[in-house]
């Protein structure tokens, strides 16, 4: 299985562990049956390191920032989809997201996850065996810090000039 050893990843896998500790909530707010798997060690110990940061003061709340923020995303998905006329979405620095496989998409839906090929590489790898989640799903390693990227994702098939969501979740 690949690793990620880049900083921009490790950070993908945090915020991972924090959609898995979420599952753990009898009242969750979100399902995210792949968030575990694709946090693993690594994210759930970055987890506790993170929540351990300023004597553990400010862990509710980051946790609590993150678990809305994924909320808040998947309900504009799936408003945007429906009432909007979107057939295709680009997820920028896309991380361990994992909306294409749990939201229920339309199959013909068109979405592509834009991030380093490494960090998709590591996606990849644990998501193998699941289904496609769309027919159009396209995993498109990019360095977004450099110029062209949208070419190439012009050239995996995104349509300018049909109507797209972009989803710009906690890149900075």
């Amino acid at each position: 299985m690949a690793e990620i050893d880049i900083p921009v990843g490790k950070t993908a896998l945090y915020t991972c562990a924090e959609r898995a500790k979420e599952q753990q909530h009898p009242n969750k707010l979100f399902t995210d049956e792949y968030a575990e798997r694709l946090a693993g060690p690594t994210g759930l110990e970055l987890l506790e390191k993170i929540h351990q940061l300023h004597e553990g003061k400010r862990k509710q709340a980051i946790s609590t920032s993150m678990i809305i923020r994924t909320k808040f995303f998947d309900e504009l998905v799936q408003n945007a989809l429906s009432q909007c006329g979107i057939n295709q979405i680009v997820i920028v620095a896309a991380g361990m997201d994992t909306r294409a496989y749990r939201l229920n998409l339309d199959p013909a839906l068109k979405v592509w996850e834009l991030d380093f090929k490494q960090v998709l590489e590591y996606k990849s790898s644990l998501l193998s065996e699941n289904p496609k989640p769309t027919l159009g799903h396209v995993l498109l390693g990019v360095d977004l810090t450099k110029s062209g990227w949208e070419n190439q994702l012009i050239d995996a098939g995104f349509e300018p000039s049909e109507k797209s969501l972009w989803l710009v979740e906690g890149l900075l």
